[in-house]
């Protein structure tokens, strides 16, 4: 399933971070920002929603590797059964 880009964690081009010294940003800079914020937080949903749909696909894969663990241990152990029974 591909996804959507959710960025580098690099600051989109043009943007930079605000330090101490640098000067407030401009109305549209806000309004740039927060409509980032926003992006990330619909990558972060999709991201989280993508993740739990793994977690549970990891979930049922290890339950039927239990299940043929378990199987696999019956087969071995009527297959000794039999090669003692035929050494008899």
């Amino acid at each position: 399933q591909d996804l959507p880009q959710c960025g580098n964690g690099t600051e989109p081009h043009g943007m930079q971070p605000h330090g101490p010294l640098s000067p407030q940003p401009s109305a549209g800079a806000d309004r740039e920002q927060e409509q980032r914020v926003q992006q990330l937080q619909g990558c972060l949903g999709r991201l989280q929603e993508v993740n739990r749909q793994l977690a549970a696909a990891l979930q049922e894969c290890k339950s039927d590797a239990e299940r043929l663990s378990m199987v696999l241990g019956q087969h071995e152990s009527r297959s000794t059964a039999l090669r003692l029974a035929l050494r008899c």
